[in-house]
């Protein structure tokens, strides 16, 4: 009798060899669980369509066996990547572009310092919040950029402003009124040539007992609204002082009596309190004219000055003299003189003689010789010149006078 099965109690240990075992007779009811280890598994057998979905896990991988290869293009998605896993060394050079950051996700903890550079800022999108107090210095500002539409209404205050910064280009025409002026600023170089009249002078001025600032030459007061005191006085009224202040008062009976008055007389006094217009003495604001005699006080020794060169100052010293005390002394008349001026020099030689020379300001009377000075111990020579404009002409000499100085 034939026997058409063997049961497993027939069968020994390790009996049942790879040859016993008919090609694809084992399948999976053939297989207990957990049967087949990875020695059971030949390589590359294990393809996608063995594994189920979610199968491999992380245990399952062994370390840094995980390479580009194994990664297909696009699988790997959000879920995948753990928190904070992707560093800086992740990312390829130029690799994050604008589409892949998401709306408000870049904040200040994201951003390295010195990073945002102008090329990364939009046009018209720093506004004022976004800029913290006193952030703005000189440098960030360009050159004429700041016009009045940049400046509210008394913003600027003199902490912003850097010393001597404002210049008159940079104030518009009528900008300063007087609410922008510090009290006791505006000083006299401030103040235009005529630009103050009656209108701008306070009724009552007052009328100070100093001057610190000395006046403008040519001041001008404008007479019809000159006030003192609130008022402008009356005809023939004197300004006066009442001991405590200045007043207008009428002029005192009696005052000096003035004789012989005449256009551009000097005057005299005869006494105490009479005035005497002097005919032969005229001056015409710019000449003094004397009919008769004239008596100018000699000034001097001229003091000996260093060098070879003696100067004077003629408007000072028109008549004076000289006492030299060295040799070849150049006389050379300084200052400023007018034309027709004389002036009288006296050469008084001392115990010691010495040269004179004389400068070419010069031109002597006769042959126009340079004279040569008395060469005699305690003699006087008196030389006059008189100025046509250019120089000085000889008008007069005296010589070998016994020295009187």
């Amino acid at each position: 009798m034939a026997i058409t099965k063997i049961s497993s109690a027939l069968i020994g240990a390790n009996t049942i060899t790879t040859g016993n075992i008919a090609d694809n007779a084992v399948d999976g009811t053939k297989i207990a669980q957990n049967s087949i280890l990875t020695k059971h598994i030949d390589d590359a057998q294990v393809t996608a369509g063995q594994l189920a979905a979610d199968a491999v896990i992380t245990a399952k991988i062994l370390d840094a066996n995980v390479t580009s290869a194994k990664i297909a293009n696009n699988a790997i998605l959000t879920q995948h990547i753990d928190d904070n896993q992707i560093t800086t060394d992740q990312i390829a050079a130029n690799t994050i572009a604008t589409g892949n950051i998401a709306d408000n996700a870049v904040d200040g903890t994201k951003i390295a310092q010195n990073s945002i550079l102008t090329r990364h800022i939009d046009d018209a999108q720093i506004v004022s919040s976004h800029i913290a107090n006193n952030a703005i210095l000189t440098q960030h500002i360009d050159d004429n950029q700041v016009t009045a539409d940049q400046i509210a209404a008394a913003t600027v205050t003199t902490t912003q402003i850097a010393a001597n910064t404002i210049a008159t280009g940079n104030v518009a025409d009528n900008a300063i009124d007087g609410t922008k002026i510090a009290s006791n600023s505006i000083l006299t170089r401030h103040i235009d040539d005529d630009q103050v009249t009656g209108a701008q002078l306070a009724d009552a001025l007052t009328v100070v007992t100093s001057v610190t600032t000395p006046l403008v030459d040519a001041a001008i007061v404008d007479g019809d609204n000159f006030k003192v005191a609130g008022g402008q006085g009356t005809d023939g009224q004197l300004l006066t002082s009442t001991g405590s202040g200045v007043a207008w008062e009428d002029a005192p009976a009696g005052g000096p009596g003035v004789s012989s008055g005449a256009n551009n007389r000097i005057v005299t006094f005869t006494n105490s309190s009479d005035i005497q217009g002097e005919a032969n003495l005229t001056f015409g604001g710019s000449v003094l004219q004397v009919n008769g005699s004239a008596n100018v006080t000699r000034n001097g020794p001229i003091s000996q000055g260093s060098g070879a060169v003696q100067t004077w100052n003629v408007e000072g010293q028109a008549n004076t003299f000289f006492v030299p005390n060295g040799n070849n002394t150049v006389m050379n008349p300084g200052g400023t003189a007018v034309d027709g001026a004389i002036i009288q020099i006296e050469i008084a030689m001392g115990s010691t003689v010495y040269a004179i020379a004389w400068q070419n300001k010069f031109k002597f009377s006769g042959d126009g010789s340079t004279p040569t000075v008395t060469a005699t111990a305690n003699k006087t020579d008196i030389f006059t010149f008189r100025y046509n404009g250019t120089v000085w002409q000889e008008i007069g000499r005296v010589q070998n006078l016994a020295q009187t100085v």
